[in-house]
């Protein structure tokens, strides 16, 4: 019996796309990098929490949030104005930087509230320009028929660390005698999870900035224009305002977590695998 047109496609462009020297790294790097991303944040908040209770917290989402909210549209901008390729080297270098200070305040045993936000801070301006560049490269990774296919095997890496990535960070703060947390070894972790993902930008292609200079607008310009975009498409207007809602719902119950099960559990360290 004939098949229909297409319907093998999605299966042979997945063995194809795993053959891709390239992406098959960048996923892999990804895949590490953010299992020490949500382990970091596990701890981090873990830390706060303990510390400075939900004050701290609070400051430590506003620390995050409002780069994010102010930024994000610059990052993406600049991703279409400059190599994407040194834009993520230089992202992630930055992102190791403040990870690596973090993990010597804390080895040190000095981890003021002020510091705790100053790197959830850098973290969100850094991040906001980061995520863009990130995504935008594995469209010079593959094909353009393949693109759609990439895009859905990358999100896999997200939605695995998302389950797995807090639980790592709480083992990591069981380990050790005594009741005491040990922020610190995710804090570790965090940091050699960047490795990978800094060795396999060699691997990357080398690409131009997006479009030439003389035909490209001006960055304020070139935001304007992203805005109107979304304005007169339906859907996507209402894809984003979708994810709006479910960040709006969803997030305040991650953030106030970890206070209801420090308040109200009464959980040592090593029952911290919330």
């Amino acid at each position: 019996m004939p098949t229909a047109p297409g319907s093998q496609a999605q299966p042979l462009d997945l063995q194809r796309l795993w053959r891709n020297r390239p992406f098959r790294s960048f996923w892999l790097a990804n895949l590490m990098s953010n299992l020490g991303t949500s382990a970091f944040v596990m701890a981090m908040t873990w830390l706060t929490v303990k510390t400075y209770g939900a004050h701290g917290i609070a400051l430590l989402a506003l620390g995050y949030g409002i780069p994010q909210c102010l930024l994000q549209v610059f990052g993406g901008a600049t991703t279409d104005r400059v190599p994407r390729r040194l834009l993520f080297l230089r992202t992630q270098s930055a992102l190791l930087l403040v990870a690596s200070l973090l993990l010597l305040a804390t080895t040190r045993g000095m981890v003021p509230l002020w510091l705790l936000v100053g790197v959830n801070a850098c973290n969100g301006v850094i991040s906001a320009f980061d995520t863009p560049a990130r995504t935008a490269l594995i469209s010079e990774m593959v094909e353009r028929e393949e693109l759609v296919v990439a895009q859905q095997v990358y999100s896999v890496a997200s939605n695995v660390t998302n389950v797995f990535g807090p639980a790592l960070g709480g083992v990591l703060l069981s380990i050790g005698s005594g009741d005491r947390s040990h922020e610190e070894l995710a804090f570790l972790f965090n940091v050699l999870s960047f490795l990978p993902l800094l060795a396999c930008i060699p691997w990357l292609p080398r690409t131009p900035a997006p479009g030439g200079s003389a035909s490209r607008p001006a960055l304020w310009r070139s935001i304007r224009e992203g805005l109107s975009y979304v304005r007169r498409q339906r859907p996507l207007r209402l894809l984003l305002q979708l994810l709006a809602l479910v960040m709006l719902l969803g997030l305040p119950f991650q953030t106030l977590l970890p206070i209801f099960v420090h308040d109200h559990a009464s959980m040592a360290s090593n029952h911290s695998t919330y």
